[in-house]
């Protein structure tokens, strides 16, 4: 369970191994205290060698033991994402991402888990057309897809302009008053 993940979250596996299957539990709504409680009849499991996966970062998940060599890209956006200052949501926009807005509905892309106690009282099965907790996409059809088109020069340079050592995201200049209590903190410790 990832502690300050939005929620979807995209796992692709790229090299040359054998094995890494992720482990997913889409049906996790935390009430189940220990991840090793969860029940291995309630995983989903997904080989990362045959495409892609969208699933809630927030509900358990693993990794099988692999061999080889295995390099994993996961996407996803920090929970905290509405409190970056505007000029590097627009530089990430000008570099062709898209940025959630602070209404962003985390449930878009994947319904919410239903819980295992609410499944095995057979409570969520009135919403069988519902759309699904984890989504498994084959390379033949993620590489079959329309490819969006890429950000112009134009906005890469604005973006990288935007984005300067003294801008980048996570990072902001100090006031001298937040200079001065730093050093009184370490002063005093």
């Amino acid at each position: 369970r990832d502690g300050n993940n939005f929620g979807p979250s995209f796992l692709a596996a790229f090299g040359d191994f054998e094995g890494g299957q992720l482990n997913a539990w889409p049906e996790d709504d935390r009430h189940v205290d220990k991840l090793e409680d969860l029940k291995d009849q309630d995983k989903v499991q997904c080989d990362m060698n045959k495409g892609i996966v969208l699933f809630n970062g927030n509900c358990g998940h693993s990794v099988e033991s692999f061999t080889g060599q295995r390099f994993s890209v996961v996407y996803f956006t920090v929970g905290c994402f509405d409190k970056a200052p505007e000029e590097c949501k627009q530089g990430l926009r000008d570099l062709g991402m898209s940025y959630p807005k602070p209404t962003e509905d985390r449930y878009a892309l994947l319904r919410a888990p239903r819980g295992y106690t609410a499944l095995s009282k057979g409570d969520a099965k009135k919403d069988r057309e519902a759309m699904p907790a984890i989504r498994f996409f084959p390379h033949e059809h993620v590489e079959a897809a329309v490819k969006p088109s890429a950000p112009t020069p134009q906005k890469k340079q604005a973006a990288a302009k935007q984005l300067t050592p003294n801008k980048q995201p996570g990072k902001r200049e100090r006031t001298a008053a937040e200079t001065t209590s730093s050093k009184r903190c370490r002063a005093a410790a």
